[in-house]
């Protein structure tokens, strides 16, 4: 009885580590099936101005209809905004992308793009939250595709990995362009 006695506080640290573990895989399989619906999905992204990083000069997204391209959200104090630098440096060729620094300092952003590289053609800033809550972001990183007519295609909420590279972005890129 007594050897027995023993084994019980082994048993339940098992059985609570295969349950954490089942979380964390059924989590990741979740996270899999990324594409995050959007009321904005097949309509015309929300019309408004926006400061440019380190200017008083206003910027309005129309200027880069006709051809498609990418918004994305960041956060200089965002870890997987760091993540998917890279990626977007690979995008940076492809396609135009507009970067929106989200509740975000100058000298923070400044820092960040020094560090992790900077792929977009031109930065607005959001200092209060406001332009994402238009857009519907509710964290970042989050990418958004505009095709050439102004509509909004495809939203990826979380960093642009490889595989979300390869498999969802450049896809639906190729698509919207050939539009």
């Amino acid at each position: 009885m007594r050897k027995l006695i023993f084994f019980i506080p082994l048993i339940s640290i098992s059985v609570l580590i295969f349950m954490i573990g089942a979380v964390l895989i059924k989590q990741n399989n979740f996270n899999d099936k990324k594409t995050i619906k959007s009321v904005f999905i097949d309509k015309h992204f929300p019309k408004e101005s926006i400061r440019l990083l380190n200017s008083s000069q206003i910027i309005n997204l129309n200027k880069f209809k006709g051809s498609s391209f990418l918004v994305n959200f960041f956060s200089s104090w965002c870890e997987p905004c760091k993540l998917e630098a890279e990626n977007l440096e690979k995008l940076s060729d492809k396609i135009n992308i507009i970067g929106i620094a989200y509740k975000d300092k100058s000298d923070d952003i400044s820092k960040f793009l020094n560090n992790f590289g900077n792929p977009y053609q031109t930065i607005g800033i959001d200092p209060n939250g406001e332009i994402a809550i238009n857009w519907g972001v509710y964290g970042v990183p989050e990418t958004f595709l505009i095709n050439k007519n102004g509509k909004i295609v495809l939203r990826h909420a979380g960093p642009i990995t490889n595989s979300v590279l390869s498999s969802e972005i450049l896809p639906k890129i190729e698509e919207a362009v050939n539009e």
